[in-house]
């Protein structure tokens, strides 16, 4: 383990392994983090009050929960990830939060109802195809307290240029239909997914209010929504 650079109380694995995880490392890895923990304080959704309760879901080995923690306490974030291996990693941060395994397709038991006040994804639902990734969505909304938000990223249409560009988008996967496309698919459920505003909003709006933030300078292919649940 090492300390992220400038957070020493904070325990990061080596640099291959935030590779592995996240295609950067070190203090390009640690901007990126900061960037958007300094997004969701910008939009009023960290709190300090004994009451209030995150979920970090699709964790990772727990880069964002374990920079948040140190400011509204770790024991107020549960991380949760669909791959041992990730919250392994993420029990040896020393973050004291809960973590605990969930399906790549969520099934609706997994999470408690009306549990958290925020929940995040950071570059999850940019990797699921449509199904999953409508249910998990809407599974992770259940979870969520009336009144609360869920701030996650996705990838939008300029993304597939991109992927021609470095020559990984196979014609295979042919093109986007109704706002929507999968490809690249390593598994029935991990691949690479792009989507549209429209389709969006279309398909999530009966969850709550749709809010596109932008991206960050940091990474500007991952585009930020914020779902807040109606009260």
């Amino acid at each position: 383990m090492i300390s992220a650079p400038g957070h020493e109380g904070v325990r990061w694995p080596d640099d291959g392994i935030q590779r592995q995880y996240t295609g950067a490392a070190g203090q390009i890895l640690l901007a990126r983090t900061l960037d958007f923990i300094e997004l969701l304080h910008s939009i009023k959704v960290l709190e300090t009050s004994p009451q209030w309760k995150a979920l970090d879901y699709g964790a990772g080995f727990g880069r964002i929960a374990s920079i948040i923690g140190q400011f509204v306490g770790s024991s107020r974030i549960d991380l949760a990830d669909a791959w041992p291996a990730s919250l392994e990693i993420a029990k040896r941060t020393g973050i004291g939060s809960k973590v605990f395994l969930v399906s790549p397709h969520l099934e609706t038991h997994e999470f408690a109802t009306s549990e958290y006040d925020l929940a995040y994804a950071y570059s999850i639902f940019t990797h699921l195809p449509s199904r999953t990734f409508l249910n998990n969505i809407q599974t992770v909304m259940n979870s969520i307290k009336s009144g609360g938000t869920f701030v996650f990223t996705v990838r939008e249409p300029k993304f597939l240029s991109y992927l021609e560009q470095l020559g990984k988008r196979r014609s295979e996967d042919g093109e986007m239909e109704n706002g929507f496309w999968f490809g690249n698919a390593q598994t029935s459920f991990y691949g690479d997914s792009v989507v549209d505003r429209d389709w969006l909003v279309d398909n999530l709006r009966h969850l709550g209010t749709v809010a596109f933030l932008g991206t960050l300078s940091s990474e500007p292919f991952q585009t930020i929504v914020m779902l807040t649940k109606p009260d």
